[in-house]
């Protein structure tokens, strides 16, 4: 209604409210200074002025918490805007969050994509079975050996192995367990 009239709005209207509403007067000094929760002012500070306190003041309240000029540290922020606060790390909590969950997804599809590419190369070797005579089976062993565990190669050799009658006399090394790299 005053501003209709042409009326100016006192210097720092915030800052001169919350005081008000703290100390009963509008202005700062020490004692009120000392009063302001998280502020944690020293009379014999010289590196900040009052005043520059009652700017940052201002500042802070009038953007409801979501900006702290300096000489004001987070105390301040922390005490008279909390849910500021609770905001900003509940954000960076759900930030963190995020990148950890992307993190294992990709280490996860990494993994995923290794053990397919091994999927891949056993089958392959596998397929090299497929087409080895009993003369040249222990050259494609030979080959596959480096690159996989006895263990890898003994399903598809012993499955092989049925299409020859000539090496049934093998069959009891596959029951007595034994490697393939002995056979």
């Amino acid at each position: 209604m005053s501003r209709r009239r042409g009326a100016r709005l006192p210097a720092l209207p915030h800052a001169r409210t919350f005081l008000r509403v703290l100390s009963g007067s509008s202005r700062i000094n020490t004692t009120v200074a000392q009063r302001i929760p998280g502020l944690n002012w020293e009379p014999k500070n010289r590196l900040t002025s009052l005043k520059q306190v009652e700017e940052a003041l201002d500042r802070l309240i009038s953007s409801h918490g979501e900006y702290c000029p300096l000489p004001l540290s987070v105390d301040v922020q922390a005490e008279l805007f909390p849910e500021v606060i609770h905001a900003r790390t509940d954000r960076r909590m759900q930030r963190e969050k995020i990148a950890f969950n992307r993190k294992m997804r990709r280490e996860e599809k990494a993994l995923e994509h290794a053990w397919l590419l091994r999927q891949n190369l056993l089958g392959q070797a596998m397929t090299e079975l497929n087409f080895q005579s009993p003369e040249t089976v222990n050259a494609w062993y030979t080959r596959w050996a480096d690159e996989f565990d006895a263990r890898e190669l003994a399903q598809g050799f012993w499955q092989w192995r049925t299409r020859f009658t000539s090496l049934t006399s093998l069959d009891w090394l596959r029951d007595s367990d034994e490697p393939l790299y002995n056979v």
